[in-house]
């Protein structure tokens, strides 16, 4: 049986083989610079440069100022909602990003179970296509799973460059959260949730028509999610941060 061929073994050679352990640090450094983590305002410019964002002043529940941004894609509009102008932006541009991803998977399947018809390379070899932005989710995710870890306490090596790369987005690193006050329960929820958890980012969305609208807030506090529903944005809202405290162990009459 003749010996395959490697060009390691010829003589003179200079080709060195490769160990799977380097391989794999090699495939590593790949994806690293491939997958870098980015917030969601980074991949949205990237996926829709074109996108149109506009940022209005208003008070909220509490008779606090916050901004409300609206990002249209495509003639649609997706709204967000923050005590600053970051965090309203960031929280208007995941729920545009959310959205925009959503719609590209079931895309995709609708365009797998019509049976496209399959492309052929050279020599006979499938193509296969995909247009799914794999890697801008993927970086997405690496995002929000390192924002979570540092929500929590940890700290990131700063020698990873992960924590240049949210500086570096105009996104601060989350605050650290702040033990309940004695009378936590008579402090309008908005407020108080805004006091302990600084940074959450409320997502509003709508159903119906005007006059009979119903408005639904959600929030993701501590890695859960927790909703709220009412006829107008400041009882929805006020809802929505109530079941988020009681979550805590704030008890309303």
């Amino acid at each position: 049986m003749r010996k395959k061929y490697k060009p390691w073994m010829k003589r003179g050679s200079l080709a060195i083989k490769i160990s799977r352990r380097i391989k794999k640090r090699r495939q590593n450094a790949r994806l690293r610079n491939i997958l870098a983590p980015k917030n969601a305002m980074m991949v949205l410019h990237e996926l829709h440069p074109e996108l149109k964002m506009t940022i209005s002043e208003q008070p909220n529940a509490a008779n606090q100022m916050g901004y409300t941004v609206e990002i249209e894609i495509d003639g649609k509009i997706y709204r967000g909602h923050g005590m600053s102008k970051i965090t309203a932006k960031q929280a208007g541009s995941e729920n545009a990003l959310k959205a925009v991803l959503l719609e590209k998977l079931e895309q995709n399947n609708v365009k797998g179970a019509d049976g496209s018809p399959n492309k052929f390379g050279p020599g006979g070899k499938q193509i296969q296509e995909d247009d799914v932005p794999w890697g801008s989710l993927a970086s997405f995710a690496l995002y929000k799973l390192f924002s979570e870890w540092q929500s929590q306490g940890f700290q990131l090596p700063a020698s990873s460059g992960l924590p240049a790369v949210f500086q570096r987005a105009g996104v601060p690193l989350p605050f650290p959260k702040k033990l309940l006050p004695e009378d936590a329960s008579k402090k309008h929820p908005v407020q108080l949730l805004n006091q302990i958890r600084p940074g959450c980012q409320f997502i509003e969305s709508r159903e119906g028509m005007p006059p009979n609208l119903t408005f639904t807030f959600s929030v993701v506090v501590d890695g859960q999610t927790f909703t709220g529903v009412g006829t107008n944005k400041k009882d929805a809202k006020k809802e929505c941060a109530k079941h988020a405290l009681e979550a805590m162990g704030v008890k309303y009459e």
